[in-house]
């Protein structure tokens, strides 16, 4: 892996926010406290994650939760041949946490909005998503979600705002550049 993550700091946070015009709301701040508290997962948290969504994730992606637990990219540029992509944070898994900046709020909250087989693990300054692929045909594939362009009605099974970015997540993390 050529690139490095920094815990949610919250001092980080803030800084690089504010570098991309977004200011963080008093409630947002305290999320991102609580989230520089929360241990990383071992395999057994992350098996138990995936058995209780019935879903299967990557071992290079599990082997990232362990070490990092998400985090900030040191290279957040993302390109592909239709776009850049910029990666604000990959998301946590916060356990027994109740933070919303984490995999399972983000699961619920945009479960009706993203397909089937798909569980975000990122996001970028403007509210698009990173999802990897968590189930068969192209299982531990990296996309693209835009929010701007998502399904009024369904979006489990639409297709049409999603960009497939890397085939796994390891060449995902070898294709983010710095800004």
């Amino acid at each position: 892996m050529t690139v490095n993550f920094t815990k949610l700091d919250p001092a980080v946070i803030m800084a690089r926010a504010m570098s991309h015009g977004i200011r963080y709301k008093k409630y947002q701040k305290k999320e991102i406290m609580k989230a520089y508290n929360v241990d990383n997962p071992t395999f057994a948290d992350i098996d138990c994650f995936c058995k209780k969504n019935k879903i299967d994730l990557p071992l290079d992606y599990k082997d990232f939760l362990n070490k990092f637990n998400g985090g900030i990219p040191d290279k957040s540029i993302f390109r592909t041949d239709n776009s850049e992509c910029v990666l604000n944070s990959l998301l946590m898994m916060a356990g027994k946490s109740d933070i919303n900046e984490c995999i399972e709020a983000y699961m619920q909250n945009y479960k009706p909005r993203i397909p089937a087989g798909t569980m975000p693990i990122g996001y970028s300054p403007s509210g698009d998503l990173f999802l990897i692929k968590t189930s068969a045909p192209d299982f531990g594939c990296m996309y693209y979600w835009r929010h701007d362009f998502e399904a009024e009605s369904n979006g489990r099974v639409y297709w049409g705002n999603i960009e497939k970015i890397a085939s796994d997540f390891s060449s995902f993390l070898d294709g983010l550049e710095s800004e």
